[in-house]
């Protein structure tokens, strides 16, 4: 609501309404409530007490308290990520690849390995078979789904069809003597 049309009486806000159909036609009415400041938007809005009351006086319009239900306001947000059969899902809107505003995770995990986007015909693989152990080296991609299914038949397969191998990742083994050591 507009704040232009608040007006003050003993210190308590007010907006006053007049009905323009029904039987309290031409009548008018007082809102009381308060000043906030609108959770979605941080713009300053009028909320009256009858809202408050029920738990609406948190946005300034119905668009903004729209977005609070879908978004990170909402009391069931989990960060963005869902899990759908078996595979975890980011919240992505703005990537190129997102379907309904999700990426797989793992396809992320390896976009910001190689320091690019994948094609939507490279095919990323879980080593462990495990679907929601994205740790880069856990993970593989594939230039397309025929290197993808040689490699899960065990045949030879062209080093140049692996776009990124998680096997090859340096693995911290501890700190020895003050320095770390590695293993390869």
């Amino acid at each position: 609501m507009n704040i232009d049309r608040v007006k003050y009486k003993d210190g308590r806000a007010y907006v006053e309404y007049i009905y323009k159909s029904g039987r309290r036609k031409g009548q008018a009415r007082k809102d009381y409530g308060q000043i906030i400041i609108c959770q979605a938007c941080n713009k300053k809005a009028f909320a009256s007490d009858r809202n408050i009351k029920v738990g609406d006086g948190e946005c300034c319009s119905k668009k903004c308290a729209r977005y609070d239900k879908k978004g990170k306001l909402h009391p069931r947000w989990k960060g963005g990520r869902k899990k759908i059969a078996g595979y975890i899902f980011q919240k992505r809107p703005k990537h190129p690849n997102a379907i309904n505003g999700y990426v797989r995770e793992h396809r992320l995990v390896v976009e910001q390995q190689i320091g690019r986007y994948l094609h939507r015909w490279e095919v990323c693989h879980h080593i462990n078979k495990i679907k929601d152990d994205n740790r880069p080296e856990k993970l593989m991609a594939f230039n397309g789904h025929a290197a993808h299914n040689r490699f899960e038949r065990g045949c030879s397969i062209n080093p140049k069809d692996i776009i990124f191998d998680g096997r090859k990742l340096c693995k911290t083994e501890g700190v020895k003597n003050g320095k770390q050591v590695q293993a390869y």
